[in-house]
C-alpha cells in the first residue's frame, strides 16, 4: 500500500484561476519562468563550452608528452631488443611494462556498399550480417494485426493539455503532474 505522506509530498499545488485576466497573468509568469530556464541553459552551455576548450588545451600538451615519452621508450626497446627479450616479449620494471604483442587479425573495407554487392552476388552469406528491426510505422498502419503479436500494445493518441505563450510551449501530463516534450501537432490551436 502506498504511503499517503509521500503521495502528498509528490503532488504539486497550484492556484485556482478565476478568470481570463488571471489566466493571462499566469501565462506571463510561465513565459518568464521559461525565459529564466532558457537563460540557465544558455549559461550552462557557455560554461560547458569554455570548460571543454580549456580541457582540450590541457589534454593536448599531455597527449604530446605521452606520445613523446612512448616513442622514446619504443626507440630504446627496438635498439636493445635482442638484449631485452629472451623468452618473454615484454619487460617488467617497477614503474610499468613495455614490450611487443601481436594484434589480432582485422578487416578493413574501402567501399562497404561495393563489398556487400560482391558478397551477395557470389552468395557469400557468411560474410554478411542482416539486421532485423521492428517496423513501428507498419504496426501503426495495421494496429489490429499488430496487437495480435504478443508483446505489442498500440497506444491511442492521448489528449494532452498544453500552454503556449508567445515565447514558448509547455506540455503537461496533468495526471502524472510532470512536463513532457511537445509532440508535433500539439501546438495546433482550435479555430
Amino acid at each position: 500500500m502506498a504511503d499517503k505522506k509521500s503521495d502528498k509530498r509528490d503532488r504539486v499545488t497550484f492556484s485556482v484561476i478565476a478568470d481570463l485576466v488571471g489566466v493571462n497573468a499566469t501565462l506571463e509568469r510561465i513565459a518568464e519562468a521559461q525565459r529564466n530556464l532558457d537563460l540557465i541553459r544558455i549559461k550552462l552551455d557557455h560554461d560547458i563550452a569554455k570548460l571543454k576548450t580549456e580541457a582540450v588545451a590541457e589534454a593536448e600538451k599531455l597527449t604530446t608528452d605521452l606520445l613523446t615519452h612512448s616513442l622514446s621508450v619504443a626507440e630504446f626497446a627496438e635498439r636493445n631488443r635482442s638484449d631485452l627479450v629472451k623468452e618473454e616479449k615484454s619487460v617488467k620494471l617497477p614503474a610499468g611494462i613495455f614490450g611487443w604483442r601481436n594484434n589480432p587479425p582485422s578487416v578493413s573495407l574501402k567501399d562497404a556498399k561495393r563489398v556487400i554487392e560482391i558478397c551477395e552476388k557470389r552468395k557469400l552469406e557468411d560474410f554478411l550480417r542482416r539486421k532485423v528491426e521492428v517496423n513501428k510505422a507498419g504496426m501503426l498502419a495495421n494496429p489490429e494485426l499488430a496487437e495480435s503479436v504478443t508483446g505489442v500494445t498500440i497506444k491511442t493518441g492521448e489528449e494532452l493539455f498544453f500552454v503556449k505563450t508567445n515565447e514558448a510551449e509547455v506540455c503537461v501530463d496533468s495526471q502524472k503532474q510532470k512536463f513532457i516534450k511537445p509532440k508535433k501537432g500539439d501546438d495546433q490551436e482550435d479555430e
